[in-house]
C-alpha cells in the first residue's frame, strides 16, 4: 500500500502541470492547507489519486472537467480551470 508521501508527491505533480509551474502549485497547496481537514482529503485524493490515475492524458482529464463545467453552468469553477 502506498503512503500518504507518495500521495502528495503525485498531487503536488498535477498542481505543477495543470496550475503553470511550480509557484502555482505551491498557490495552489497553499489553497487545500488553509480549508483544513477537508482541503488535505481533496488535495491527496483529487489532485494525488484522481488526476494521476493512467489511462487517461491530464489534457483530456481536464477537458472533460472543462466540459462538464460548464454544462452545468458552474462558471465560477470554470474560471479556475480554464487559463486566461
Amino acid at each position: 500500500m502506498e503512503g500518504d508521501d507518495e500521495r502528495l508527491a503525485r498531487a503536488r505533480d498535477v498542481l505543477a502541470t495543470l496550475g503553470g509551474g511550480a509557484d502555482a502549485a505551491r498557490g495552489l497547496e497553499a489553497y487545500f492547507d488553509a480549508q483544513g481537514a477537508v482541503g488535505d482529503y481533496a488535495l491527496r485524493f483529487g489532485a494525488g489519486e484522481v488526476w494521476s490515475r493512467p489511462g487517461l492524458a491530464r489534457r483530456d482529464r481536464s477537458l472533460v472537467v472543462i466540459a462538464l463545467l460548464t454544462a452545468l453552468g458552474r462558471e465560477r469553477e470554470l474560471r479556475a480551470h480554464v487559463a486566461g
